[in-house]
């Protein structure tokens, strides 16, 4: 399956891999941002701003996404579910 994005989605450009979990794309830009979208549409589920440029892969493990920025932060975000609503944020943890 190839995916095709027919308008600008990102700030920046993006450096590293985009891991494809359930259905689902994590990828950061130079800009600083995390992004989630559908592999199946390209339909952003959310997006997050985590700090300088993010020029690394992020890493998946049981539900919850590391990642580093280019300031030295290390981030970890999971998938939370809005009450009563079928739309997915993301949520911070404290490492």
């Amino acid at each position: 399956m190839t995916l095709f994005l027919r308008q600008p989605l990102v700030r920046a450009p993006i450096w590293g891999s985009s891991p494809l979990v359930d259905g689902r794309v994590v990828f950061g830009d130079k800009a600083g941002w995390l992004y989630m979208i559908a592999a199946e549409d390209g339909r952003v589920i959310w997006e997050l701003k985590i700090g300088d440029n993010v020029n690394a892969t992020p890493a998946i493990w049981e539900g919850r996404i590391y990642i580093g920025a280019f300031n030295g932060s290390l981030h970890c975000i999971g998938a939370a579910q809005s009450a009563g609503k079928k739309k997915q944020t993301a949520e911070r943890y404290a490492l």
